[in-house]
C-alpha cells in the first residue's frame, strides 16, 4: 500500500516513523564513517589539524546512541586509549 492509499489519518504516524528511520540511517551512515576514519587514524597517526582531539569530540557526541556506546566500548575505547588517542 502506497503513501497515498493509507488513510488520511494515519498519514501522520507515518510521517514519524519515516522521520525516525531516516535519522537511524543517517546515525548509523555517520558511525561507520567515523569508525573508518578511527581506523586510519589509529594505523597511519597523522599528526595534523589536531585529529586526534577531533575524533575523540565526536565519538563523545555520539555517545547518547546506544548503538555507538556499545560499538565504542566493545572496539574504540582501549584501541583508543592504547594508541594515544586522548581528548
Amino acid at each position: 500500500m502506497t503513501y497515498r492509499e493509507q488513510p488520511f489519518e494515519d498519514r501522520p504516524k507515518i510521517d514519524d516513523a519515516f522521520e525516525r528511520i531516516r535519522t537511524l540511517h543517517l546515525m548509523r551512515a555517520a558511525v561507520v564513517l567515523l569508525a573508518t576514519i578511527t581506523e586510519l587514524q589509529l594505523f597511519f597517526h597523522f599528526t595534523d589539524a589536531n585529529i586526534d582531539s577531533r575524533i575523540y569530540a565526536i565519538w563523545n557526541a555520539m555517545m547518547p546512541h546506544i548503538e555507538v556506546a556499545e560499538l565504542y566500548d566493545e572496539r574504540y575505547k582501549d584501541l583508543m586509549a592504547n594508541r594515544g588517542i586522548r581528548p
